[in-house]
């Protein structure tokens, strides 16, 4: 009996070339909009969750209260990692990141390589990153010594093994003509859904190697690198936090009570950083919640639309069968297997439109990256793809249910004698559901238009001042200093 519904299906759909095309353009057209979006939402809040550990895993963050108001900042000083995990036994291991921008020889070439970060061994017992070369437990333990990415190792030393062998850079160098960096270990390209990208980790112990003091009184008070926590299982983040307010206090001495009134710290949550940090000094370009949860309204706004389009054309068109259903319920056709045919035709056209939305979607894909600057793909979702074509067939359940009960409800006498009339129901739901189409269409119309206009002003808008001179200066008192 399936079987011949379908093919029953398939013949309309043939049949009435323009009803269906229109009905498969228009719900495609909004599974598309619809897939993007998930894409987009679903990396969102994918930030930093590929760590294991992500759950135990939090950032220490500084508050100075000034005249002003206090201020919150991402960095911290060096020695505050391990005092840290020394002196509390709910910190099971402490990782400290300073990010670099710096000039490499290369041959008698130099390249300026962003994404330099100097960390400790424990990145790789706290954060889900491997080695493909070298020795995981060791490949920081040394100063001057490096870790690439296998695309970095690539481009500065082809097929040839990249261990053992030296970079000049001009990082931490005492003379100002760069220093050998040994290449120690190969590593995968990270993952791009992290809130803090890299090329190349550094040893750390570079910097107290070449500036001792960093580890000193002095050093406490060089708030300029970033801390991780791994706190041990069961430890609550929040009452931690507030128990490393003023942990300070036994190492400065006499300081603190300078600094107690000024200076205190909590903790931040890995998963929060992407999209509830807006701290000073973030490590990266962060994301916003708020824009998630737009863009979640908008995506299932989009489905509605699609969906309130096709049960109107569904709607509008289930008048012109009404002889079909008179003849078939006077050979004996029951109501539920005329509501049953009814809802198949709607669910193949469903489904057909998904089938043809991803394809759309992969046809666009390169559009998104370059548009956004992820470089993700919907067939790369396995669950995404399940939610879709499950999304897809309920859509067309419930935008072919009320046409099949309309249809099924016909009296075979009355539409076979020609007096058939659509009922006054029939036609105010598809009025109310053309305003409530065009105005949800009119309210999207006016906000993108509003938010153009607006991000329009924010780039032409005169700031008062040289941006990039700005920049400039900005970029030499940090050379200098």
């Amino acid at each position: 009996m399936i079987k011949n519904y379908l093919k029953i299906a398939w013949r309309n759909l043939i049949k009435n070339k323009t009803y269906s095309l229109l009905n498969i353009i228009g719900l495609a057209s909004g599974l598309t909009c619809f897939i993007f979006i998930a894409i987009w939402v679903n990396d969102e809040l994918s930030f930093d969750r590929f760590n294991e550990k992500a759950d135990r895993i939090v950032r220490v963050i500084g508050k100075t209260k000034t005249e002003s108001g206090i201020t919150e900042s991402a960095v911290t000083s060096a020695p505050m990692a391990a005092a840290l995990k020394r002196d509390y036994p709910e910190v099971e291991d402490a990782v400290r990141l300073d990010p670099h921008e710096e000039i490499i020889q290369l041959k008698n070439e130099q390249v300026l390589q962003s994404g330099i970060l100097l960390t400790d061994p424990s990145f790789f017992r706290i954060f889900n990153y491997t080695l493909t070369k070298g020795d995981i437990n060791t490949a920081l333990n040394e100063p001057f010594s490096i870790v690439l990415t296998e695309s970095l190792a690539k481009k500065y030393f082809g097929n040839k093994d990249p261990l053992g062998q030296k970079l000049t850079i001009f990082m931490l160098d005492r003379d100002g003509r760069g220093a050998p960096y040994t290449v120690t270990g190969v590593m995968p390209d990270p993952k791009s859904n992290a809130h803090f990208e890299f090329q190349m980790l550094g040893s750390f112990k570079t910097i107290e190697a070449v500036n001792p003091e960093a580890l000193t009184v002095d050093g406490k008070g060089d708030a300029s690198r970033y801390t991780y926590l791994l706190l041990n299982e069961g430890v609550d983040p929040e009452a931690f936090s507030k128990k490393i307010t003023w942990f300070y206090e036994k190492y400065i001495g006499d300081l603190f009570t300078v600094w107690q009134p000024i200076y205190t710290y909590s903790l931040q949550p890995l998963t929060d950083i992407h999209l509830r940090s807006n701290l000073m000094y973030e490590i990266g370009n962060n994301g916003n919640i708020n824009q998630v949860y737009i863009f979640s309204a908008i995506g299932l706004i989009i489905l509605l639309l699609a969906g309130i389009n096709y049960m109107n054309l569904a709607t509008a068109r289930s008048i012109s069968r009404a002889k079909e259903v008179g003849i078939k319920k006077v050979v004996g056709a029951y109501k539920f297997q005329l509501i049953l045919q009814y809802i198949i035709e709607s669910v193949l056209i469903a489904l057909i439109a998904f089938a043809l939305a991803l394809f759309l979607s992969k046809l666009i894909q390169p559009l998104f990256s370059q548009l956004t600057g992820k470089n993700v793909d919907a067939l790369s979702y396995p669950a995404l793809l399940i939610f879709l074509a499950g999304v897809s067939a309920l859509l067309g359940i419930i935008s072919g249910l009320y046409p099949a009960l309309v249809i099924s409800s016909f009296k075979p006498a009355t539409v076979l004698k020609g007096s058939f009339k659509s009922g006054d129901k029939g036609v105010f739901l598809r009025k109310s559901l053309v305003v409530a189409q065009f105005a949800i269409t009119l309210i999207l119309v006016i906000g993108i238009i509003v938010i153009s206009a607006q991000m329009s002003y924010i780039k032409r808008k005169d700031l008062g001042y040289n941006v990039n001179a700005s920049c400039f200066c900005e970029y030499m008192v940090i050379q200098m200093s």
